[in-house]
């Protein structure tokens, strides 16, 4: 991610280029050509969370803290709202999932196809990173981005977030419960509205990508040479030597 290379670009002086993660379009059918999920419900405004949540030990807390707040101000979201989570999880957390069904549902362990299944079927996807982690961004960021869903992230100041608002795809927010209830409210309400501008998700297809590996080694493989005949001429052996 553009942090790392920016920190090792000034830790060691090299010129580093970042080549980002990304989705195989070929995995991604035309969102119409896709049917929905037995596994989410007609009713509700669905927001699907695929994978584990462990990497943070309050990543669940969140989510909880600030459906409190917002049920609070709205009950009858209770009624209309659901967050299904796939993956994983610790069984801590499906305790914790379990206690707040229908509201909360965890769906198990699903194959890659089932995944992918149920993150088209969705209104949209939550991403959980935390504040103040500036490099990360998952490999599951790339997945959602090729979902043409809004995501929310919740965590700001890390890189998810920025690639989340450049490509116009969704919103993020601090892991605060009023800033997380906020921003479920949105959801709810039908605010998360992502841009239409798909140039800016379609440059984390592999296909772009790797043109952008190929341009990066080519320009490193030209630097490397006009590196070499600035040292030392002589050993330039594509080029023949020329007398005076």
């Amino acid at each position: 991610t553009s942090p790392i290379a920016k920190d090792l670009a000034r830790r060691t002086g090299v010129n580093a280029v970042v080549v980002t993660n990304g989705y195989d379009p070929c995995e991604f059918p035309a969102r119409d050509s896709c049917g929905g999920s037995d596994l989410l419900t007609d009713h509700r405004i669905s927001l699907v969370y695929t994978g584990r949540l462990a990497a943070e030990d309050r990543d669940l807390e969140w989510i909880t803290d600030g459906l409190e707040v917002l049920l609070a101000e709205d009950p009858a979201v209770a009624d209309r709202f659901e967050i299904v989570f796939a993956g994983p999880l610790t069984a801590r957390e499906v305790r914790e999932i379990e206690l707040r069904s229908p509201l909360l549902r965890h769906v198990g362990n699903l194959d890659r196809r089932e995944v992918l299944e149920l993150q088209r079927a969705a209104d949209g996807l939550l991403l959980v990173i935390g504040d103040g982690r500036p490099s990360i961004a998952t490999g599951k960021l790339y997945e959602y981005l090729a979902t043409d869903l809004p995501i929310l992230v919740l965590g700001e100041g890390n890189e998810a977030s920025a690639i989340v608002h450049e490509a116009g795809v969704g919103s993020s927010c601090s892991t605060t419960p009023t800033s997380v209830a906020k921003a479920l409210a949105s959801i709810v309400s039908g605010g998360l509205v992502r841009s239409n501008d798909r140039r800016r998700v379609l440059k984390y297809g592999y296909d772009y990508i790797a043109r952008e590996m190929a341009d990066a080694v080519e320009a490193a493989i030209c630097s490397a040479d006009i590196h070499d005949m600035s040292a030392n001429p002589l050993t330039d052996r594509r080029r023949p030597l020329v007398s005076p």
